[in-house]
């Protein structure tokens, strides 16, 4: 899958703000996602929690951005996670995703934007792509507790870049997290075998500023 897509494995870190020649303090709103970077935007804490949150697991870095590599390992058990602003995936790609869940694996994907041939293969509709204005739009999230049997409610100050689903199959799609206005942006699909992918359309969840 390439894209605005710099790294495999990801998740959140240090907000820094940028100082202006008046010496007031302006907020860094360059987006990156990327595991290295601990700008408000970037995804360093989330990748330096990865250890803390799965401590059984060994994490590597698919340097290849495709799960296309993943067609050389075996077994099951095992989690590819994207974490971008936008995920474009060509046909060996959709065609290695299906084939990693089938075997029993899972796949996360967070991002604003995926690519139309992969929804399509999943049966999800999503709303038109809107161009991020560079404005501040407080992201709202929630997220379903099994054992509340609710939503529990997320949110910031910062930017929103989100996006929701607008259709998705419900014989194997389950909503796990809906956005401010109660729109699906966070579902699971199951398959045989206990394999399963898992869409997200609000990547800035994961940013140092949001988890921090």
């Amino acid at each position: 899958m390439r894209a605005a897509l710099r790294i495999s494995i990801v998740v959140p870190a240090i907000l820094l703000l940028a100082s202006c020649g008046t010496g007031s303090k302006q907020l860094n709103r360059r987006i990156s996602l990327s595991r290295h970077d601990d700008i408000p935007y970037g995804a360093k804490v989330a990748y330096e929690s990865l250890p803390h949150l799965f401590p059984d697991a060994t994490i590597t870095i698919n340097s290849s951005n495709s799960p296309v590599s993943l067609a050389n390992s075996s077994g099951t058990g095992r989690v590819f996670m994207i974490l971008g602003t936008s995920v474009e995936a060509d046909a060996a790609d959709v065609t290695a995703v299906m084939n990693f869940v089938q075997a029993g694996n899972q796949v996360f994907i967070s991002a604003n934007r995926i690519s139309e041939n992969l929804l399509k293969e999943l049966s999800v509709h999503v709303t038109s792509n809107r161009p991020y204005s560079g404005e501040p739009d407080s992201l709202r999230v929630g997220v379903y507790s099994p054992v509340d049997t609710g939503y529990k409610q997320f949110a910031y100050p910062g930017d929103s870049y989100d996006n929701w689903i607008t259709r998705l199959d419900t014989q194997y799609t389950s909503v796990l997290g809906r956005d401010g206005s109660g729109r699906p942006d966070f579902i699971r699909l199951t398959y045989k075998g206990g394999g399963a992918i898992y869409l997200h359309f609000a990547p800035l969840a994961f940013s140092n500023f949001f988890l921090l």
